[in-house]
């Protein structure tokens, strides 16, 4: 593909890595660019003859940046190609275009398939919303698995610590709600009193049990998928199963020490006062 001018004295070529030649407006091309308007503004060497500038980049991101730069609309195929896009327009100094490929959205289509790589990217540049979308997506993510691992060790320590940082803070609030005796006196005061006979007894282990097994599995999957569907009743586990079967230890009562779905609404509000992004 190559961009000219009505006029090709206008143009100027630029030459890429593969040795292909695209033509663009000088006045385009110095508008769009801070590194070219300087370029262009400089006295030209004496006798320079050659019908192409040198500008070693790769083919098909050069045609995406000067499409861009000539309003045409593009439509990167891969977020490789839209941060090599990005790469470029940086060190060109396209300050207009890299906002046009923000306000266009061009990154939001690979943030659920690229999290932690859509993360970095709008984090460097500062999009504070598009980081904030990647870091709730990054919530489905197991950091242990090889491939997300080798991208966390390559992302800058602050960028990793926040992701991080942001599974911790889930972990440790939702924790921290579950062990209020203010939200679940029943459960968490030093005693047990039964409503039904009206005595008092000693705590056992139900609720503790309990309170892990759901911590422990929204550290495990972080985005809660398996803390929602435990308490959806869409799967159970051994400890919930005891929690629903415990009664009042007063022989002659026996009524039910836990209202199932009292309780279950109760850990559902803690859980949907989780932080979801950084």
């Amino acid at each position: 593909m190559k961009y000219r001018s009505s006029d090709d004295s206008t143009c100027i070529s630029l030459r890429t890595r593969a040795g292909a030649v695209h033509h663009i407006n000088r006045s385009v091309l110095s508008n769009k660019s801070g590194l070219f308007s300087t370029l262009l503004s400089l006295p030209q060497p004496h006798g320079c003859s050659s019908d192409a500038l040198d500008v070693w980049e790769e083919d098909s991101q050069l045609c995406q940046l000067l499409g861009l730069m000539n309003g045409d609309p593009i439509h990167p195929a891969s977020f490789h190609e839209l941060s090599s896009l990005l790469e470029l327009a940086e060190k060109w100094d396209c300050t207009e275009l890299i906002h046009q490929i923000r306000n266009t959205s061009l990154l939001n289509p690979f943030i659920a398939k690229h999290p932690l790589q859509s993360f970095a990217l709008a984090r460097y540049f500062n999009w504070t919303e598009e980081a904030k979308r990647a870091s709730e997506a990054s919530l489905w993510l197991d950091f242990d698995d090889p491939i997300n691992a080798g991208v966390i060790v390559n992302m800058s320590a602050e960028d990793s610590a926040a992701l991080l940082g942001l599974r911790e803070k889930r972990c440790g609030m939702f924790q921290h709600l579950l062990e209020s005796p203010q939200r679940f006196p029943m459960a968490n005061g030093p005693s047990y009193y039964c409503i039904a006979c009206g005595r008092s007894s000693a705590q056992d282990s139900y609720w503790s049990s309990f309170k892990s097994a759901l911590t422990t599995e929204l550290c495990r999957r972080p985005s809660g998928v398996g803390v929602l569907t435990l308490l959806s009743g869409g799967a159970t586990c051994l400890e919930a199963e005891v929690l629903w079967r415990a009664s009042c230890s007063t022989v002659t009562c026996g009524a039910k020490r836990f209202d199932k779905r009292l309780t279950l609404q109760l850990i559902k509000a803690c859980f949907d006062v989780l932080p979801v992004s950084i």
